[in-house]
């Protein structure tokens, strides 16, 4: 119960973030701003196709310069590695085509094209209830710096996680694209 409270205030607390934001886009700097329009359309695509709720974003850069992005999403019902594999490696691919092809965000871009190694995309687990999605069943996956994690929620602490299993981008990349020529 505890963590489904922590849950929702965090939930909350995001919401009341986007809010804030989207109140004040005005006062925001042009990259920010750009950023922002090419996170609302992925996210949008995602939930279309995966019904995943955008719950967080994030980035880095200096000089009103853009070198790193980052979202994440919950997603309401569980899945096996490999579609796990194949969800968060689409989702980066739509972040990648969405940042690459706005030609607002290009100018504020560090390096251009952005890759996988420029985005973190995090996809948090849940039941459909939104009750913890517990070992052996994975609860988070993720692309950052180049490499594909899933991870289980140990279901003796729920603040640890009982497993961890990464791969490369491009390791993860052969196994989806060998399982779609089956």
């Amino acid at each position: 119960m505890i963590k489904f409270i922590t849950l929702l205030v965090f939930l909350i607390l995001i919401i009341a973030g986007f809010s804030w934001v989207n109140f004040n886009m005005e006062t925001l700097p042009p990259a920010d701003i750009a950023l922002n329009t090419v996170i609302k359309k992925t996210a949008e695509e995602l939930k279309r196709k995966y019904q995943v709720s955008l719950i967080g974003i994030g980035g880095g850069g200096s000089n009103n310069e853009i070198s790193m992005s980052a979202i994440s999403f919950q997603l309401a019902h569980t899945m096996s590695q490999e579609k796990c594999r194949k969800v968060i490696l689409d989702c980066a691919q739509q972040f990648l085509k969405e940042i690459n092809g706005d030609s607002q965000l290009a100018s504020y871009l560090s390096v251009r094209p952005f890759g996988y190694k420029n985005i973190k995309v995090i996809i948090f687990i849940s039941h459909p209830d939104c009750s913890s999605v517990l070992h052996p069943e994975i609860s988070v996956v993720s692309l950052a710096n180049g490499v594909v994690q899933y991870a289980t929620v140990n279901p003796e602490n729920t603040y640890e996680y009982k497993s961890v299993v990464r791969e490369t981008y491009e390791e993860a990349l052969k196994k989806v694209q060998s399982s779609d020529n089956l």
